[in-house]
């Protein structure tokens, strides 16, 4: 137990055990071998969902969990400037794919866009053919201190926030938006904390710094577990895990020491995203086909265990 304000105990929440990486298989998408973000689907759990890198079609694929295609959403009227990540949810009993456009490597970018499409369900999904929807809303976001390059973003539904964690600033920082469509033109990315330990602190990650330097905790990918309490933020070094605390904010939780796993083996890893039941987390790769795994071997305990949103969509 710690001890919070006025001398009330919190309870301690221990940190999960992943092990691996382990080769989960070959992926057949995205067509330019530039996966820049993974979500796993919210309507059926052996699905997963990538992208290509900026210059890409506006298109989310769709892949089983060992690679194989099966299936591809393009956006309708939607471009991919830079396209960086991906995240799903659900809300209001729809599963949602949020795709952020958020890259901005100059910091050139007055705005970036995030985009919102409902998940098709699972039988519309054929290899063959490729399925058509617009965003259901567009958010057009200009961070509150000027232009920063973002590759992490995740949701969280209780909270109806979107974060955005920068990936080249000296600590990365933490902006959040709300989560829903916008009653202005642009809206606002507020500050609200940042990320002091986003890489890992093993022999691997050591090495890796002083091979590539600072880049090796620059931030690439985030995702928010569906039970809402774990976060997994991605690095060229590395995946952290962060545990939330009952009654923590995800700035708390992220300003925190997080658990460091196994060196994932991508030298431009830019895609994670746990399992719908937490029990696997997943990681892709700009320039390479490989899929790789993290399985979890310890359960979280359930005592005082953080509020939790609907994970399953309607069919």
């Amino acid at each position: 137990m710690t001890r919070g304000l006025l001398g009330a105990t919190e309870p301690v929440v221990a940190a999960p055990i992943y092990t691996g990486p382990i080769a989960a298989g070959v992926m057949e998408v995205p067509p330019r071998r530039e996966a820049s973000g993974l979500a796993a689907s919210r309507r059926s759990p052996d699905v997963l969902w990538t992208h290509d890198d900026s210059e890409g079609a506006p298109v989310l694929y769709a892949m089983d969990t060992t690679g194989k295609k099966r299936g591809a959403l393009r956006l309708r009227g939607v471009k991919n400037d830079d396209w960086e990540d991906l995240t799903s949810f659900v809300q209001d009993g729809t599963a949602w794919l949020l795709v952020a456009d958020t890259g901005d490597n100059d910091h050139k970018r007055k705005t970036v866009q995030i985009h919102v499409v409902e998940e098709p369900a699972p039988d519309r999904l054929s290899p063959e053919r490729e399925l058509e929807l617009p965003p259901a809303y567009s958010l057009h976001i200009r961070y509150e201190d000027g232009p920063h390059d973002t590759e992490s973003v995740a949701v969280d539904v209780a909270e109806r926030a979107i974060y955005l964690l920068t990936k080249r600033d000296s600590q990365p920082l933490l902006f959040r938006v709300p989560l829903g469509p916008a009653h202005q033109e642009v809206v606002v990315a507020t500050r609200v904390g940042g990320v002091p330990h986003p890489g890992g602190s093993t022999e691997m990650d050591t090495m890796l710094r002083f091979l590539v330097g600072k880049k090796a905790a620059w931030p690439t990918g985030m995702n928010i577990s569906a039970d809402n309490r774990m976060a997994a933020v991605l690095t060229y070094g590395g995946v952290s895990v962060f545990v939330r605390s009952p009654g923590q904010s995800w700035p708390e939780a992220l300003a925190g020491i997080p658990t460091a796993l196994a060196f994932h083996g991508m030298l431009q890893a830019e895609g994670v995203c746990f399992s719908t039941d937490g029990r696997s987390i997943y990681v892709v790769s700009e320039g390479m086909v490989r899929l790789v795994r993290y399985d979890r071997e310890e359960t979280l305990p359930r005592d005082g265990a953080a509020p939790t949103p609907t994970t399953q969509a309607r069919q």
